[in-house]
């Protein structure tokens, strides 16, 4: 069973965000390792995701207005495909919760495995921003995904 557990602990968020398997996928030309430091500030919330007790990885939620919060996931590779639906069920609900209607996610085009599990917990495309994320050297377009209360 999937618990989210609210946390402020940096040095989980940032040893999650910045490992190999996923720092390849979420950072671009200008961002380091190194430099990395989780931002924590009331208008975000980083969420863990557990396993029968085990972290699976972090949730971070940007809170955009009254109604959307903004989505960034990274999920450790030994968890990925196994808990995915159960997890985003529960941020759902969580985020209805607190008042908020919709859930943004923003995927690059080279990240295919990313896109599919968009789509399979319920995000439904909404629209590409054009050359948006430099990585490698080259420009990428940005996907955006959202889901609504009402689609829940």
């Amino acid at each position: 069973m999937i618990v989210l557990k609210e946390t402020t602990d940096s040095d989980y968020i940032k040893s999650v965000f910045t490992h190999d398997s996923i720092w390849e996928w979420i950072s671009d030309d200008s961002c380091s390792k190194e430099s990395f430091e989780p931002l924590i500030h009331e208008s975000i919330a980083y969420l863990i995701p557990e396993l029968d007790g085990v972290p699976t990885g972090v949730l971070m939620l940007v809170k955009c207005n009254a109604v959307t919060m903004e989505l960034h996931t990274a999920i450790l590779p030994e968890h990925r495909g196994k808990c995915v639906g159960e997890t985003f069920e529960r941020l759902k609900a969580w985020a209805s919760d607190l008042g908020y209607s919709r859930i943004r996610t923003w995927v690059c085009d080279s990240n295919k495995p990313a896109m599919i599990a968009s789509k399979r917990v319920g995000f439904e495309y909404v629209g590409t921003e054009q050359k948006a994320f430099l990585k490698d050297e080259k420009l990428h377009d940005l996907h955006l995904f959202g889901v609504t209360k009402c689609q829940q």
